[in-house]
């Protein structure tokens, strides 16, 4: 179901491990989910100046925090893009975080 939306749909542990990657992440990323599964988000998204912030971003979102706005993170071929996006944690009936779901269009 997540493949036929036309925004990029990444999901994530609370700790970055990325589970879920849709057609349109591939698209607008570069990667193929079978490629980034298991992956670190930051490892895969983040440009080398940027780790301390979206670390920290990582982490908000993590203790409950949704997050919106535009990004710059870095494509498969190097490039660097402006996405808009919106990061929001997932929790279970305890309130605890149990994956970060971010939802991002070029």
């Amino acid at each position: 179901m997540l493949d036929t939306l036309l925004r990029a749909v990444v999901v994530t542990d609370p700790d970055g491990q990325i589970v879920l990657w849709n057609r349109a992440a591939e698209n607008l990323y570069g990667w193929a989910e079978h490629e980034v599964l298991g992956t670190s988000i930051l490892e895969v998204l983040t440009r080398a100046g940027d780790v301390e912030r979206d670390l920290h971003d990582l982490e908000t979102v993590a203790n409950g925090i949704r997050m919106t706005g535009d990004r710059l993170v870095k494509r498969r071929d190097g490039h660097t893009i402006r996405v808009d996006t919106l990061t929001a944690p997932m929790a279970d009936e305890a309130g605890n975080t149990i994956a970060i779901v971010g939802s991002s269009a070029d």
